[in-house]
């Protein structure tokens, strides 16, 4: 084994190492990796937390099992997007690492990313309506950016399959643990041109907090825009609205048969004080994207 082989291996392992720690002490973990750099941080998590390079070295070799890579911050894939996060006047900070899999390249997303996420429970035109808005604005070359859930999120995957675009699903769990577990097939497509990403390592599993954290990821990579076909008025897409309106990204919202349909209430709300503009057509939403650039 050569000495750059080596070097790399180290790196990857100090990385995997901050990554682990951040799990649970996320702020502690950003201060240190500022103010000592990534060997440094390493060096002193491993120092004061007994068994952390053990079960760092375990989450580099389970993902290398299923085909996973750790993306960082010295990596030109990383996206730059992402240090929004960072800007205090956001209230949160951006993921020290990621986990990806997939043939797909986060770093282009950028300004090209929209996300389109939705209620799980969507009615049958909240299904319908994404799916022809994303597959004509993923065939235009956005990529879309979304959390792989059933519903408004499944029905942007296959649209975005239909017409070969390119997407980039951010879960809530490891990425060697689908959630959920009937997308398994649909991820697997995606990762034929795009990308799977997830914050946490390969066998972790998903828990309530961690689906509310995951859309700060997707609104940060969805650089041109958010659409929200359907969302109930206590609904987690209203969350990822909330750090979409924080990060400056333009919001949208589709129109509805049924105004008066609970899987809408969330979408009404939004429109009416403003976090959300009212689009009824492809042509609108491709002017509202390009007028948010």
């Amino acid at each position: 084994m050569d000495s750059s082989t080596t070097a790399e291996r180290a790196r990857h392992l100090g990385w995997a190492i901050i990554a682990r720690a951040a799990l649970d002490h996320r702020g502690a973990v950003s201060i240190l990796l500022a103010a000592e750099g990534p060997t440094g941080a390493a060096e002193a998590l491993t120092r004061t937390t007994p068994g952390l390079t053990v079960r760092a070295a375990g989450d580099l070799s389970n993902a290398a099992h299923i085909g996973a890579r750790l993306i960082t911050p010295d990596s030109p894939e990383w996206p730059r997007q992402l240090t929004e996060l960072d800007d205090p006047s956001v209230n949160s900070s951006a993921p020290v690492a990621l986990w990806a899999r997939g043939a797909g390249h986060l770093g282009p997303a950028g300004p090209r990313g929209l996300a389109v996420v939705g209620a799980r429970a969507c009615t049958s035109h909240g299904r319908a309506a994404p799916y022809e808005l994303t597959a004509a604005v993923a065939a235009q070359g956005s990529v879309i950016v979304t959390g792989g859930a059933y519903g408004i999120d499944t029905a942007a995957l296959d649209a975005t399959l239909s017409v070969d675009g390119s997407a980039i699903v951010v879960t809530a769990s490891g990425l060697g643990h689908t959630y959920p577990a009937s997308n398994s097939d649909l991820f697997e497509k995606v990762t034929g041109r795009g990308v799977l990403v997830s914050e946490y390592p390969p066998f972790d599993r998903p828990t309530r907090d961690r689906f509310l954290h995951r859309n700060r990821v997707i609104a940060a990579l969805a650089g041109s825009g958010m659409v929200v076909p359907e969302a109930g008025i206590r609904s987690g897409t209203l969350n990822a609205v909330g750090w979409a309106n924080r990060l400056h990204r333009p919001v949208f919202a589709l129109p509805t048969p049924t105004p008066s349909a609970p899987a809408w209430a969330g979408c009404a709300a939004i429109i009416d004080d403003g976090r959300a503009h009212l689009v009824t057509d492809v042509d609108q939403l491709l002017v509202g994207l390009g007028a948010g650039r």
